[in-house]
């Protein structure tokens, strides 16, 4: 497949994907690894292969910045919070 039909593929398959709500252009990743689909470097479904890769190590980087949240200070693990309830809050 010549580097212009695979050009008017990804551009048109970006244009359907834009029109949907998805942003592509805005992904540097996705972008970079369709332009060496577009060049002959690389076979689609190695493309592909390496664009899921990137989505999931997004999502573990997701996933631990949500769960590292901050403990209150009145969960502090250096306060004894049986004995507080023991003894009333006094």
């Amino acid at each position: 497949m010549s580097i212009e039909t695979r050009r008017r593929i990804a551009d048109e398959v970006m244009g359907r994907m834009r029109g949907r709500g998805f942003p592509v252009d805005e992904d540097g990743d996705f972008t970079q690894l369709i332009g060496r689909w577009v060049d002959g470097e690389i076979p689609m479904s190695e493309c592909h292969r390496h664009y899921l890769a990137r989505l999931r190590e997004r999502r573990q980087q997701s996933l631990a910045t949500e769960t590292a949240i901050p403990m209150p200070v009145y969960l502090a693990p250096d306060m004894d919070v049986r004995a507080d309830l023991q003894n009333g809050f006094t």
